[in-house]
């Protein structure tokens, strides 16, 4: 009898936790739908028998939507890290290479104008051109890049001091930027490339 009681209390506690897990569930999302196991029965059921497909090869996934303010925070929040993390690149390279006068005001600007053109210009690519990045691996946002680069130039009046030292600039700019968004962007690059596998599967 003690074993049969200790046995219903800890169902009691499991039933408990299980409802209280629930409600906090709820409690978090409250636009969370939940499916009636018959209806999903009925879909599988439909799926097995319209393309001919096991019960096992037919996966169920849960999908979490993010709020549109939260990833609107993050796209910003991204966006102004890159930025960051340009212009700190453009004040280094200066100091290492001397290719113009040491204003970190028009530095400043010169980042900011050099992010707004090279970032409409891959927006633009990326909408209309999409077909061209994924077939050229990437490399159509070099041009992109080089172009912001001369007209952030000629919109700021930034005094490269000479030639060679602004290709010097250029050519280490771009290379140091694409290892650093690289190591920023890795887990991205890493999820978009298990996915292709697995669609491949």
């Amino acid at each position: 009898m003690k074993d049969e009681k200790k046995y219903t209390d800890e169902e009691k506690i499991v039933e408990e936790n299980e409802a209280r897990l629930e409600e906090g569930n709820q409690e978090k999302d409250p636009n969370r739908v939940e499916i009636d196991p018959e209806v999903l029965e009925k879909i599988v059921t439909e799926l097995e028998e319209k393309y001919n497909l096991k019960k096992e090869n037919i996966k169920i996934v849960k999908v979490h939507k993010e709020p549109a303010s939260k990833s609107i925070l993050k796209v910003i929040l991204s966006s102004l890290l890159l930025w960051v993390f340009d212009f700190l690149l453009i004040v280094s390279l200066n100091g290492y290479l001397e290719f113009a006068p040491n204003d970190i005001i028009h530095l400043l600007i010169y980042s900011i104008v050099f992010y707004i053109i090279e970032l409409s210009g891959r927006v633009i690519i990326d909408k209309y051109y999409k077909k061209f990045i994924l077939y050229s691996f990437g490399t159509i946002m070099l041009p992109v890049t080089i172009v912001a680069l001369l007209l952030a130039h000629l919109a700021t009046g930034l005094e490269f001091l000479n030639n060679s030292d602004m290709m010097a600039f250029f050519i280490l700019f771009i290379i140091i930027r694409v290892i650093i968004r690289f190591l920023m962007m890795r887990k991205e690059i890493m999820k978009a490339m298990r996915g292709r596998k697995n669609e491949k599967h």
